[in-house]
């Protein structure tokens, strides 16, 4: 099954190349009452590469990278917490029961992470809305070099859709997402553009451009 593992992670790293990164976070737990939680399932694309169960962590893709291509961020190992949780990998087992090439405490990820990302001309994240994730993302790229997020969507004002964030300045490029005075002409489908528009107003920004009309 380790196999399996490693072969997904090669595959995806060819088709990325050498000039980029990726990463995936684990799946959060989900408070089902004050002090019990929904029982944890890990997000399908993490454990699809990974095979790690574990919350709390995030994995990346390093394509080319001299000491090691796959990268763990975990949790530490915990007695106390252990105890009430079950056993946690931590960084040494996780290198030799999952093939990572290296792994670290999930606590020195702002510390490590805006380094692994400098140079790289692509950064390939999950689309979430986790606004959290998002936040933490922007401050790693911050860190290191500029990055633009391109945001794909379903059909919408039609089905090739697309938006550009650049983090650095705070601007959103909306494409024909988004008309200033000027009625709006739907040639995909309506629910998808009342959706992508709803998805557009969570972004922060200082500046809009809109595919017509006045930024």
């Amino acid at each position: 099954m380790k196999s399996d593992f490693k072969k997904r992670r090669k595959i995806l790293m060819e088709t990325i190349g050498n000039d980029s990164v990726l990463f995936i976070p684990s799946a959060q737990h989900h408070k089902r009452t004050r002090d019990v939680d929904y029982p944890y399932r890990q997000d399908s694309d993490f454990y699809y590469l990974t095979g790690f169960r574990e919350a709390d962590s995030l994995m990346m893709l390093i394509p080319g990278r001299k000491n090691g291509q796959f990268i763990l961020f975990c949790k530490d190992k915990d007695p106390l917490k252990e105890r009430w949780d079950g056993p946690i990998a931590g960084p040494i087992e996780a290198k030799k029961d999952f093939n990572v090439d290296d792994a670290f405490a999930i606590d020195k990820i702002d510390e490590l992470l805006p380094n692994l990302i400098k140079g790289k001309k692509s950064i390939y994240v999950p689309y979430d809305n986790d606004e959290k994730f998002s936040l933490r993302l922007k401050k790693w790229v911050q860190s290191g070099d500029r990055l633009l997020k391109i945001t794909a969507y379903p059909t919408a004002h039609t089905d090739t859709d697309i938006t550009i964030e650049d983090y650095k300045t705070s601007t959103l490029w909306t494409g024909d997402l988004l008309f200033a005075e000027r009625t709006p002409v739907v040639d995909g489908d309506i629910h998808g553009f009342i959706n992508a528009i709803d998805s557009m107003s969570q972004v922060k920004f200082n500046l809009l451009i809109p595919g017509h009309g006045t930024p």
